[in-house]
């Protein structure tokens, strides 16, 4: 129980096929803590206005698109890590988070994991698209057929070299006019 109040994992795909609602979703990440139906349910619905999905609260996971059971089980996710511990850091790990929203719900979803990360919780989130990593990053890892072949930050790991050894194509990379970061085109 220890361990599931300190790190929360988001899977790339969730395989649930019981009639529970959003907000009994998001519950499931209260259980290691105990703190009481009354606080469990506030944070609950905390979480799923978090994430903007308080209007699925009475849904049927299993009625929800992907983009609708992606941020459900975001603020499940969150819900699990609500409140600081006592007993060490908090981590999350999120596989591919953005994988079925909107543009707008990819924003949301990368200023709640940057808000995270300012608290000073872990982050480890798996993505595909380079200028998202670019984007939230403090460290990328690139793996090439499951092997390490780049660890930095983006300066460090985004250049023309790397990116055509490991996906095979001749990219243009460019700084953003904001950021700063590298910015991918192919």
């Amino acid at each position: 129980d220890q361990r599931a109040k300190m790190v929360s994992v988001l899977p790339q795909h969730s395989l649930l096929n019981f009639p529970f609602n959003a907000s009994e979703v998001v519950a499931l990440g209260r259980i290691p803590h105990q703190s009481g139906k009354v606080r469990d349910t506030e944070i609950v619905k905390e979480a799923l206005t978090t994430v903007d999905a308080s209007y699925l609260e009475s849904r049927f996971f299993t009625q929800m698109s992907g983009g609708e059971k992606q941020r459900v089980q975001l603020a499940r996710v969150l819900a699990q890590i609500w409140e600081p511990t006592s007993i060490g850091n908090q981590f999350i790990v999120l596989d591919e988070p953005t994988s079925a929203l909107d543009l707008s719900h990819q924003v949301l979803t990368l200023k709640i994991v940057s808000k995270l990360a300012e608290r000073g919780v872990g982050v480890v989130m798996v993505v595909h698209d380079l200028n998202l990593a670019a984007r939230c990053a403090d460290n990328i890892i690139v793996f090439d057929k499951g092997i390490i072949v780049a660890q930095g930050s983006p300066d460090e790991v985004l250049n023309e070299q790397l990116i055509s050894n490991v996906f095979g194509i001749t990219p243009l990379i460019l700084k953003h006019p904001v950021t700063g970061k590298p910015l991918v085109i192919n």
